[in-house]
């Protein structure tokens, strides 16, 4: 995606007046919304992995992200249920945290909303700023 010359064409077309219908973006296109429209800043929201959510897999492990069930063995949630230990000491959630904290786009405008965008696929991250 992120070498894509069908990236920019990709954006152009999906938030154009063109078609009868709204396209909604995944908060893993954050950072190509930014570069790549002039979306209004306020529908824009950065991911909430670790931030604001947790996802709890079948086998009932949490991870920051959905898309980390493949890539991370998840926390196992405790037989009381109690998982906020996880929420606030686990070092894949604070990591996630950290992530969006760092200065890893160094002084791009869009940071305090991107907060850095994906943390799990960079070639996700279609702003050209990284």
């Amino acid at each position: 995606l992120r070498n894509s010359p069908l990236v920019q064409e990709f954006f152009a077309l999906a938030t154009s007046n063109v078609s009868k219908f709204k396209v909604g973006f995944d908060s893993c296109c954050v950072s190509g919304l930014f570069a790549r429209t002039d979306a209004n800043v306020k529908t824009i929201e950065a991911c909430d992995a670790g931030r604001f959510s947790m996802f709890i897999s079948e086998d009932m492990k949490a991870y920051p992200c959905s898309f980390q069930k493949e890539l991370h063995e998840g926390d196992v949630i405790p037989e009381n249920g109690n998982f906020l230990d996880i929420w606030q000491n686990s070092d894949n959630f604070t990591g996630f945290r950290d992530y969006f904290a760092s200065n890893r786009c160094g002084g791009c405008s869009s940071k305090k909303i991107c907060l850095n965008g994906c943390p799990l696929f960079d070639e996700i991250v279609v702003c050209g700023n990284r």
